[in-house]
């Protein structure tokens, strides 16, 4: 690897520049270049970087310099608002933990992305900007507001009561589905079957909310919650039956037919109806930064796609970890019937 002395020195050459102009201290660049000092601090190659009109990081790219244990040490970490891992106990109480990343890694540059979702890593509060201190913290120690994603319930019980899930709301959940010739067909055998396993009961009964302890043993209504945590995952920026505000699906609109353009915009222009926004402060209106997602450089459209994003993996995990306790249980059931013969 180049010293780093050698590369700030064969650039300022290049550009025709004295030691002076890179830094209030020139003796600081002297002895930097002269390899006196090896190891200078991540605040004195910024301001020489950007004397040489490049960024931090393209500076020390391929030198001996590298980060202070400062720098690195515990307590120092971005955390993703997207990349994150859930659990559901046997309680079916929902653990969710947000992956935490170093803010730089063993070179001083600083880790700004989320490696896997490519979403902006949170290092403080958005409030008020108090730095975050574990991936655990669920309330900022500066102002009170919550620091993390949140799903708006802690167990499956409290999920199953927000959304009505009922034998009753099954029911009509899979007849809305089946009239909309939905791109996930149904199990015809597995609605019969719930259906005869309920047709006794009273209407009361199938109007009650659905408990995690006895959802969690029964195979039916287990297989029909996954299938609808994946619809809900897919369709969750869905305005009506068959049209999305995704900005994917907005864009792939207007590559069919440009002309549609101004057709697609009046259509986005609903979102703020869709939202029941009111203020005009609020209203969302930059068609162009809303369609590029998390990449949005408005912050308000930014923060509500993250918020977007995080509910529809939310919704996908919860899938794949019911998923998971429905095939042990069916691997149980095999084994134990395999004992039987």
């Amino acid at each position: 690897m180049e010293p780093l002395g050698n590369k700030i020195k064969k650039i300022r050459l290049e550009k025709d520049l004295k030691q002076s102009a890179l830094h209030p201290n020139q003796s600081a660049i002297a002895q930097i270049e002269g390899g006196k000092n090896k190891k200078p601090s991540p605040t004195t190659i910024q301001t020489i970087a950007q004397s040489l009109e490049m960024t931090m990081e393209e500076l020390v790219k391929d030198t001996d310099w590298k980060a202070p244990e400062s720098m690195v040490e515990e307590g120092k970490y971005g955390y993703s608002e997207l990349d994150f891992d859930l659990k559901i106990l046997e309680d079916g109480k929902i653990e969710i933990q947000f992956r935490q990343y170093p803010r730089y890694d063993s070179n001083g540059l600083e880790n700004k992305y989320c490696p896997t979702t490519s979403s902006r890593l949170l290092f403080e509060c958005k409030k008020c900007k108090k730095p975050i201190a574990s991936n655990k913290q669920i309330f900022c120690m500066g102002c009170g507001e919550k620091v993390f994603q949140s799903a708006g319930f802690k167990t499956m019980d409290e999920y199953f009561n927000k959304f009505n899930w009922s034998d009753y709301g099954l029911e009509k959940r899979i007849a809305h589905q089946k009239s909309l010739r939905s791109i996930n067909p149904f199990d015809e055998i597995l609605a019969e079957e719930l259906a005869m396993e309920h047709q006794t009961n009273f209407d009361i009964e199938k109007d009650k909310t659905w408990i995690f302890a006895q959802t969690i043993n029964n195979q039916s209504k287990l297989e029909w919650l996954i299938s609808f945590l994946q619809i809900d995952s897919l369709t969750l920026y869905n305005y009506d039956d068959f049209r999305s505000f995704k900005p994917e699906y907005l864009l792939q609109r207007i590559s069919e037919d440009r002309d549609k353009r101004e057709v697609v915009i009046i259509d986005f222009e609903g979102i703020n109806s869709w939202l029941s926004i009111t203020k005009e402060e609020d209203r969302i209106l930059d068609f162009d930064d809303y369609c590029k997602g998390i990449k949005a450089k408005n912050e308000r459209i930014y923060n509500f796609h993250v918020n977007m994003e995080f509910q529809e993996k939310l919704y996908q995990k919860m899938a794949d970890e019911l998923k998971r306790r429905l095939n042990y249980t069916k691997d149980n059931l095999i084994a134990l019937n395999e004992e039987e013969e």
